[in-house]
């Protein structure tokens, strides 16, 4: 292939890329994902924050969410302490420690 060509070749190609993200950049903005679970209102939050594609993936780790319970709550001065199990399984618990210092958030969990 001569150079030339080459060069013409890659920008079709690059110009070929370009139109079919905007197209799909197009049909994201102008589409809402439907929520699907208990958590109408995080899911309505996140729709319009993420991709479809992102969406669904994170729609789908929470919808395991709901498989669990928080059975108690430990309050220190900067942390909270829940203890979590499965709503079927209750003999393997959880620990989910969340820690706030300085407005700097971390959370730890035993699982």
């Amino acid at each position: 292939m001569l150079l030339l060509d080459l060069v013409v070749h890659y920008e079709n190609c690059v110009s070929r890329l370009r139109e079919t993200e905007a197209g799909l950049d197009c049909g994201a903005s102008q589409s809402v994902p439907v929520p699907l679970t208990c958590h109408r209102e995080i899911e309505e939050a996140w729709s319009k924050v993420f991709t479809a594609a992102n969406f669904y993936i994170l729609q789908e780790q929470l919808s395991k969410i709901a498989d669990f319970e928080i059975f108690e709550t430990l309050e220190g001065t900067d942390s909270q302490r829940f203890i979590v199990a499965r709503k079927e399984k209750k003999k393997s618990l959880y620990l989910v420690d969340y820690l706030c210092v300085n407005l700097e958030a971390k959370m730890r969990c035993t699982c």
